[in-house]
C-alpha cells in the first residue's frame, strides 16, 4: 500500500519469485501459448535451489546472482540435469563469475541476429494505430515484455525504439540486427476492401518508414552500420474480392515492394504464408468484439497462399526485378488466425529450385507446423524412408523433407555445400537449449541435411528482453554424441556455432565480416556495451520484475481479458 492508502502498482520485492534467465513458466505473446509441463515446473524447480545454493557459496543474493553468466550457467546446469544429459562446460563455471563470463561470452564471435522487433510506441507513424487496431495493440500491450520496468502497466511504451537500441545494443553483445516486422492492413486497405469501418484489425504498427528510420537512426547514432531492415509484404487479396480488384491489390502490392528499394532502402522482405485479408464476408456483419473473439478462437481464419502460387511468385519475380532476392517467410509457429495448412514448409524446396537465384530464408523453420493440432511438436529424427514425395511430416521435419525431395539435401555434398535454402533459429534456438534432448536432433538434423552454411540465428527479440542470454546459452548447448551417431549426425562445432551465429547471415546479406569488425570496435554502441559489462561485472543488476509474466495463466484467463474489456485500449 501506498503512503495515502492507495493500492501501488509497483511490485514488491518480497512478492516477486526470482526469475531465471531463461523463462520455463507461462509464455505467450498474445498469439499462442506456452503453459508449463512437469518438466518445466521441475526444471525452474532445481534451477532456483542450485541458485540459491550458488550464490550463498558466493556471498551474493539469489536474485544478483542470476543476473550473471554464472546465473546462466546454473539454470542451463539444471536443464542439463533434469533431462538426463551431460555438460560439463556449464557445470563447472556455475558458480565462478569470471569462468562463466568465459564460457558463456559470445562476443570474441562475429554476432547478427537476423529476427528482431520493436513498435511505433509514440504513435509517430499512424497516430491511431493503437485504437483502430486494437488485436495487435492488446498483445502487445499484454503479453511482450520488452524493456517494461515494474509497472504492470500497458507494455506498448516499452517496446519502443529506444527499448530496442537499449536491449539490442548495450545488454548485449550483437553486432549487427535485422528489423523485421508482421504483416498488417492499413485501414485505408481495410476500407478498399469493404471492411466494416470499426473493424478493430486495422493500422500499421510499424510501416516502411520507420523501419528504415530505425535502421538509419541506429546507424547515424553508432557511427557505423549495425541496422539493416525487412519490409512487409501481403501478396494474396482476400477471395471476396473481384478479379480486376484482385489484381489491383497484387498490382499496388508490388508498387509498394518497389517503393521501399527506391524510398527507403530496403533490400530484403517479409512475408507470412499462413495469413491474409480476411474474405469480407466473414467480418460484415460482426462487431469489433466478435470479430476479436473469432479470431482468438479460431473460428476466423485467415486464407492462405504458397510461395509457388500465383501471388507468391509475382511477389519472387518482383523481387528479382528489383535486384533485392532475399525473402525471409514466415512457416510452423501456427499463431492464432493463422491458416494452419499454410504453415507447411512444402513449397521451399519448389520455389528454391524454381528460383536458385533468390535466397529463402526460413523464419522459425517450420518449428510446431502440425496440420491437425496447435500443440507443440516434439523434434525428433528425420528419416527420407519414412516419407513419400507427397506427404508433409510436422515440425521441422516439413521444412527438411520439402528440400530433400526436391533434390537440395547437404547430406553428401561436402562442408562447403551453399543452399538459397535457409534456416532460421527464432523459436528452434530456444527450444532446443531448454529441451536438450530435443536440441540434438533440431541442430543435427539442420546439419545434415540443411547444411552448417544454411542456417543463421535470430532470437524475436525484444519481444522478451535482450537477446543476450540465448547468444550465451547456445554458446554453452553441447549435442549428445550418442545420439548424433545414431543418426548420423555431424557435431555442432564451435566454428560451425560462429557460422551460426553471425557468419551465414553476414553472408547472405552481403556483409563484409572483417570490416566490420574494424568498423563495430569502438564505436558508440561498442563503448556503451563495453561499459555496461564493466559495471555489471562489478555489482550485477538483479533481474527487474519486468520478466515476471502478467498476462493470462490459461487460454480460458486469456478470453476472459477479452471479454471484460473487448475494445482495449480504445
Amino acid at each position: 500500500m501506498s503512503s495515502d492508502g492507495k493500492k501501488s502498482n509497483r511490485f514488491d520485492w518480497a512478492d516477486v519469485k526470482p526469475q531465471l534467465p531463461l523463462n520455463f513458466g507461462v509464455r505467450s505473446n498474445g498469439e499462442y501459448f506456452h503453459v508449463p509441463d512437469a518438466k518445466d515446473r521441475l526444471i525452474e524447480k532445481v534451477a532456483l535451489q542450485m541458485a540459491a545454493d550458488n550464490a550463498k557459496r558466493l556471498g551474493m543474493d539469489r536474485r544478483s546472482f542470476l543476473a550473471t553468466s554464472a546465473g546462466l550457467a546454473t539454470t542451463l546446469s539444471a536443464v542439463n540435469l533434469v533431462s538426463g544429459c551431460e555438460n560439463g562446460s556449464v557445470s563447472e563455471v556455475a558458480c565462478d563469475l569470471d569462468g562463466a563470463r568465459e564460457v558463456l561470452d559470445p562476443s570474441s564471435m562475429f554476432l547478427m541476429d537476423v529476427q528482431t522487433h520493436h513498435v511505433d510506441a509514440d504513435n509517430e507513424y499512424d497516430a491511431t494505430w493503437q485504437e483502430t487496431n486494437v488485436a495487435y495493440a492488446t498483445a502487445f500491450n499484454n503479453f511482450f515484455s520488452g524493456s517494461c520496468p515494474d509497472d504492470p502497466g500497458p507494455h506498448i511504451p516499452c517496446l519502443g525504439r529506444d527499448d530496442f537500441v537499449d536491449l539490442i545494443f548495450r545488454q548485449s553483445d550483437l553486432h549487427v540486427g535485422v528489423l523485421s516486422t508482421f504483416p498488417a492492413l492499413t485501414c485505408e486497405q481495410a476500407e478498399n476492401i469493404g471492411y466494416p469501418m470499426d473493424s478493430g484489425i486495422c493500422g500499421d504498427f510499424l510501416p516502411k518508414q520507420a523501419i528504415a528510420d530505425t535502421r538509419d537512426l541506429i546507424n547515424e547514432a553508432a557511427g557505423s552500420k549495425r541496422m539493416l531492415g525487412h519490409a512487409a509484404v501481403m501478396p494474396n487479396p482476400s477471395s471476396h474480392l473481384s478479379a480486376a480488384d484482385k489484381d489491383r491489390w497484387v498490382q499496388e502490392t508490388l508498387r509498394g515492394m518497389q517503393s521501399a528499394v527506391e524510398d527507403f532502402g530496403i533490400r530484403a522482405w517479409k512475408c507470412y504464408t499462413p495469413f491474409g485479408p480476411l474474405p469480407n464476408a466473414m467480418i460484415e456483419d460482426l462487431s469489433r468484439s466478435q470479430i476479436l473473439a473469432g479470431l482468438l478462437s479460431g473460428s476466423l481464419i485467415a486464407e492462405g497462399w504458397w510461395l509457388d502460387g500465383e501471388y507468391g511468385q509475382a511477389m519472387i519475380e518482383q523481387a528479382r526485378s528489383l535486384g533485392a532476392p532475399l525473402i525471409n517467410v514466415h512457416k510452423g509457429v501456427p499463431l492464432l488466425s493463422f491458416n494452419p495448412e499454410y504453415g507447411s514448409a512444402r513449397d521451399i524446396g519448389i520455389v528454391a529450385t524454381r528460383y536458385p537465384d533468390v535466397t529463402f530464408l526460413v523464419y522459425h523453420s517450420a518449428l510446431n507446423f502440425n496440420m491437425s493440432s496447435t500443440a507443440q511438436v516434439v523434434e525428433g529424427p528425420y528419416d527420407p524412408d519414412d516419407w513419400g514425395p507427397d506427404d508433409d511430416p510436422v515440425g521441422i521435419n516439413s521444412l527438411i523433407h520439402s528440400i530433400v525431395v526436391n533434390g537440395l539435401s547437404a547430406e553428401g555434398r561436402g562442408r562447403d555445400y551453399v543452399s538459397n535454402a535457409v534456416a532460421e533459429l527464432g523459436g528452434p534456438g530456444a527450444r532446443a537449449i531448454s529441451r536438450p534432448d530435443q536440441g540434438t536432433h533440431i541442430f543435427g538434423k539442420l546439419l545434415k541435411y540443411i547444411g552448417e552454411n544454411n542456417i543463421v540465428w535470430g532470437t524475436d527479440a525484444i519481444w522478451g528482453g535482450s537477446p543476450q542470454a540465448l547468444m550465451e546459452g547456445f554458446m554453452a548447448f553441447q549435442m549428445d554424441e550418442a545420439i548424433a551417431e545414431t543418426h548420423g549426425y555431424p557435431m555442432l562445432t564451435d566454428e560451425i556455432k560462429a557460422k551460426i551465429l553471425g557468419l551465414n547471415a553476414a553472408r547472405i546479406y552481403g556483409v563484409d565480416v572483417e570490416e566490420k569488425r574494424c568498423e563495430l570496435a569502438d564505436d558508440a554502441f561498442a563503448r556503451a556495451r563495453r561499459e555496461y559489462k564493466e559495471t555489471m561485472a562489478r555489482r550485477p543488476t538483479p533481474l527487474r520484475p519486468k520478466q515476471v509474466y502478467r498476462g493470462p495463466r490459461s487460454r480460458r484467463d486469456f478470453f476472459k481479458l477479452w471479454a471484460k474489456n473487448p475494445n482495449y485500449p480504445a
